[in-house]
């Protein structure tokens, strides 16, 4: 406490203080009682106690003392004096301990807290200020916090904290600070821009903390200062970043080693791993590097391959560079990691060339089995962030790089060696040992040692057991392999030393003597660990991708039921008006062709995802390839051209494959032929191969052709043969792709022949099965003159005459279309829009008995699947029809084994829907009768 005072709110002077004890209050007190009835012309007046302390917000407690104009002032102060100060004698010490108290705490808090005033000029600090900060109180006082500005923050991020506090509320966000800089430094310390590299000692002036600011008010609510909280979270952000670049790093050395394993020329999977490697933004390297190579038998590097922008002269004068000269060629030399923190500082860099700007560099070399092979060179911003991690990283990087050089110069040694060296580089990816005929290892190379953890001497001599897998051992018994035939990309599990569980690949091939007999084995294999971690992450992310896709598919064709719904309600009302129905049914084309698109996608998905679903059913092949036809017939009709179907040879009257996935092969090829071809004919030919056994389905037109480069880009997905192709005709490039995947999901594959200008013939082959004891057809294109069977129309009138059916759909537009339709041929419609009404109402005993429910499976309250199965619970018996937007195979089996008897996909097809529906009513009229 530093002072109270009293002061006289309404203009009055100060009244002194008094020190009288308590006598003195008892009796003022009865004077000034005296006082007020003696004298009617009293009245009250308002005083404030205040306090006032330079740490803390000032407190005041108003009281109000009698007084009158006509009794002598000093009488009135003086009692009025002795009232308060007995007042104050109570109240002061109570207050004095609460401030006390308070101030403590704060002081002693670990986190730091400051106050400033409007203006932001500080005016309380605490210990933990000073401790965090370096400044002083004395320092700090009278100061803004502009002094614990890192330089690091964009200037955003204060104009929004401002503009944020003037308006009363509380801010709270990360920031990085600056820390005092020591008095002793009289260097100037490099002050980075934000993300730039900061050199160690920069970094201990940097802190990171979780800020807190509040105004505070008085008791007009006027914001009278602020109070700041700051934790300090510098590791909790640095553990955040290891996190990060952990996760990079570990995704970097995936990346590289599958790169470098792969079986393509050495300077495209050096430069594809150096490609990778640039690209990381953790390792603080710039979009520039390059690989020397060390050629065996030489004192000097030779540049191998570069990335980035290189002048004429660097690539000239570095060309050739001796050992010992220059970063690289000391690295060479000395097999020692170099960073570079600035090229025109450092004496090692011997070598200036015109229009060199400032920069760093990380000198990798790369060595294998104590040989220089190499070095990587990469260029970085001056003063490169270089801690043991990415020292450790890029080393790592530099093995897989070594390893890669050896693996190629090994392969090229070998492919000069006698027979059995032969016989290893046919195998030969990456670890390579041989065993006997006793399976007892007799030789392992350097990276066999490296992957298992097992030395040279550890293992020659022993049975190959010791890798304690039962999966590899199964695979390394000589007695259970045909030496005959060698065995490649077998996967199996083996063990390190240290017993870590490693996923390999392996290749066997058999050792012979002279005598051509099997003397023994090679192997090699591949670790595919750290691959197949990766590999799992990807089908994760496919797995998302096709949930993803078949909930867009989804949201999609619900709206197009009602799209189409009432577009064919339209079309069914507009038959006087031919303008009108030409508007209608170019809605209906371009909405069929939607479709088309979205049944495309979500099929090239599955298929990239790996869960195309095949089934294995006996169907008619001629069946199919008439109802190909009989879609197809009306376009070949409107652009003019015959549609024909040739049969050579008798056929099988039934197959075993996926009818469905046929149907949408002959569809496709057939519908590319009508649309690339102007004039003439399209003709699909079915041959059947009794070899295989196979049949093949050519689709021949006398189209615009193809030439042979365009047949390269054919099958690739979103691709067409010419871009002037989607411009002309349309398309999205999926048909041959996803026709090529399901031919050869199939057993068969599809293939193109064409002519530019003259046309193009393309051969969908299949397997058939088994065809041993099927009826052989001699005349199978009288399958083709059968009629199909026609579905109901949907303008039939009296089809579900009679038939009571309940809608379970939510949605107000599906609800009416589909009441419309039922409607119109004679059904009595009730609509519920959710599972849980639709329940309540068929359980109850009042409600007249439902022929058939068309059950909507994504509805809100209660969905269609459960709804389905508390009926199923319940005893209900009748037909349950699930209507759905998902129209994926395993959509289908959840709503069969919900308790659904059928599914119906949406977009509704009327006629489809008519004869379902017909078909269950078929089905309880005859077990009633």
């Amino acid at each position: 406490m530093k002072f109270i005072q009293l002061k006289k709110i309404k203009g009055q002077q100060k009244k002194p203080h008094s020190k009288v004890g308590l006598f003195c209050l008892i009796a003022g007190t009865i004077i000034f009682g005296a006082v007020f009835f003696w004298d009617f012309g009293l009245h009250l007046r308002d005083y404030r106690l205040a306090h006032s302390n330079s740490t803390a917000s000032n407190w005041s407690h108003t009281v109000q003392i009698l007084s009158s104009r006509f009794i002598f002032p000093w009488i009135v102060g003086g009692t009025a004096v002795l009232v308060l100060n007995g007042w104050r004698q109570f109240t002061h010490k109570k207050v004095r301990q609460q401030y006390e108290r308070l101030d403590l705490a704060v002081a002693s808090a670990t986190d730091m807290v400051f106050v400033t005033d409007v203006k932001g000029r500080i005016e309380y600090i605490n210990d933990a200020f000073t401790r965090i900060t370096g400044w002083t109180r004395e320092e700090a006082l009278g100061r803004t916090p502009n002094i614990l500005k890192s330089g690091m923050v964009a200037p955003s991020y204060y104009k929004q904290m401002w503009e944020a506090l003037k308006r009363g509320e509380v801010w709270n966000r990360r920031v990085i600070n600056r820390r005092k800089r020591p008095v002793d430094s009289d260097r100037n310390i490099h002050l980075p821009i934000f993300g730039q590299n900061v050199t160690n000692e920069e970094k201990d002036c940097f802190y990171w903390a979780d800020q807190t600011i509040s105004p505070m008010r008085d008791a007009n609510g006027r914001i009278t200062a602020y109070v700041a909280l700051q934790r300090d979270i510098t590791e909790q952000v640095q553990a955040e970043q290891q996190r990060k670049r952990e996760k990079s790093y570990t995704q970097l050395l995936a990346n590289v080693g599958q790169t470098l394993q792969s079986q393509r020329p050495l300077d495209q999977r050096l430069g594809d791993a150096l490609d990778e490697v640039l690209q990381l933004e953790e390792l603080d390297v710039e979009n520039k590097g390059g690989i020397f190579l060390h050629p065996p038998d030489t004192e000097h590097l030779e540049l191998f391959l570069t990335r980035g922008a290189f002048s004429t002269e660097f690539l000239k004068k570095e060309r050739i560079i001796p050992f010992g000269q220059c970063l690289c060629g000391q690295a060479a030399q000395s097999g020692e990691f170099l960073v570079s923190n600035e090229c025109f500082q450092d004496k090692r860099h011997t070598q200036q060339f015109a229009g060199m700007t400032s920069h760093g560099h990380f000198i990798v070399p790369l060595i294998h089995g104590g040989n220089t092979l190499g070095v990587l060179f990469l260029y970085t911003q001056p003063h490169p962030t270089a801690d043991t991690k990415h020292i450790a990283v890029l080393k790592q990087i530099g093995e897989l790089i070594s390893l890669a050089i050896a693996n190629h110069r090994l392969h090229q040694k070998l492919s000069n060696a006698v027979n059995h060296q032969k016989r290893i580089l046919d195998v030969a990816t990456t670890a390579i040992f041989l065993v006997d005929d006793h399976r007892h290892i007799t030789d392992v190379n350097d990276e066999f040692c490296r992957i298992t953890g097992f030395s040279r001497e550890e293992v020659l001599g022993r049975h190959c057991s010791l890798l304690r897998s039962d999966s590899y051992l199964s695979k390394c018994d000589l007695s259970s392999t045909d030496p005959q035939k060698p065995t490649f990309r077998q996967r199996c599990t083996l063990y390190s030393k240290d017993e870590r569980e490693l996923t390999v690949i392996k290749n066997t091939q058999p050792l012979y003597n002279e005598k051509n007999d099997p003397i023994g084995w090679i192997e090699s294999f591949v670790d595919i660990t750290e691959q197949d971690q990766a590999r799992a992450k990807a089908e994760k992310a496919n797995q998302f991708k096709s949930l993803f896709v078949a909930n867009m598919s989804h949201e999609i064709r619900t709206p197009m039921t009602a799209i189409m719904g009432y577009t064919q309600l339209l079309s069914e009302e507009a038959g006087g008006h031919p303008q009108c129905l030409e508007y209608i049914q170019t809605i209906q084309r371009n909405g069929e062709h939607l479709l088309t698109l979205i049944n495309d996608i979500l099929d090239i998905s599955k298929i990239e995802a790996g869960h195309l679903e095949i089934e294995r059913i006996h169907c008619s092949p001629q069946e199919i390839v008439a109802e190909v036809v009989s879609m197809m017939r009306h376009r070949a009709i409107e652009k003019e051209i015959s549609i024909d179907v040739v049969y050579t040879g008798p056929m099988p009257e039934t197959i075993e494959t996926d009818p469905t996935r046929l149907r949408q092969i002959l569809v496709n090829l057939t519908g590319n032929a009508i649309k690339f071809t102007e004039k003439g004919s399209v003709r699909i030919e079915v041959h059947l191969s009794e070899k295989e056994p196979r049949l093949r389905f050519d689709i021949i037109d006398t189209g615009i052709g193809i030439t042979e480069e365009q047949i390269g880009r054919l099958f690739q997905a979103f691709t067409q043969a010419d871009t002037s192709t989607t411009r002309r005709f349309g398309g999205t490039g999926l048909g041959l792709t996803i026709s090529r995947s399901l031919a050869q999901h199939l057993g068969g594959d599809v293939t193109v022949t064409s002519t530019p200008d003259k046309g193009s013939c393309f051969s969908a082959t299949i397997a058939t099965g088994e065809l041993k004891g099927t009826i052989m057809l001699n005349k199978p294109h009288e399958i083709m003159n059968k009629q199909p069977e026609k579905l109901p129309a949907a303008s039939s009138p009296n089809i579900l005459q009679g038939m009571r059916i309940l809608i379970a759909e939510d949605g107000p537009d599906n609800q009416r279309l589909i009441a419309v339709l039922l409607k119109r041929v004679g059904a009595d419609i009730a609509i519920v829009e959710n599972g849980q009404l639709a329940v309540d109402l068929i359980t109850d005993p009042n409600t007249q008995p439902f022929d058939v429910i068309l059950m909507d499976m994504q509805m809100p309250v209660l969905d269609g699947y459960n709804a389905t199965s508390q009926l199923r619970r319940k005893g209900y018996g009748k037909p349950i029809l699930a209507m759905t937007a998902h129209t994926m195979a395993e959509d289908r089996r959840k709503c069969l084994d919900a308790g659904c008897d059928d599914h119906i996909s949406k977009p509704i097809n009327p006629a489809k829907l008519f004869k379902t529906i017909h078909a269950y009513r078929a089905t309880d009229q005859a077990i009633a009768s």
